[in-house]
């Protein structure tokens, strides 16, 4: 079987987003307690909203996700 890379590029796409925002959560709650950490909290809730919303209408239309093709080349 062939693997699609329609669905490579959500997949790399998902697994950025996934650790981007594990490190932006650890730091935001680190920073919690100089208070700026909910700002980070607060961008990091908004960019994973976006990502999301934007991976699925991109999906929806087949459309792949652009500039996943260095993050694939590093995870090989």
């Amino acid at each position: 079987r062939g693997r699609s890379p329609l669905l490579d590029t959500h997949l790399a796409f998902q697994i950025r987003t996934f650790w981007i925002g594990l490190a932006l959560t650890v730091a935001g709650t680190l920073l919690t307690l100089v208070l700026v950490g909910y700002v980070v909290l607060a961008f990091w809730f908004v960019w994973t909203l976006a990502r999301v919303i934007s991976g699925f209408l991109l999906l929806n239309r087949g459309e792949p996700i652009r500039g996943t093709e260095w993050f694939g080349a590093v995870a090989r």
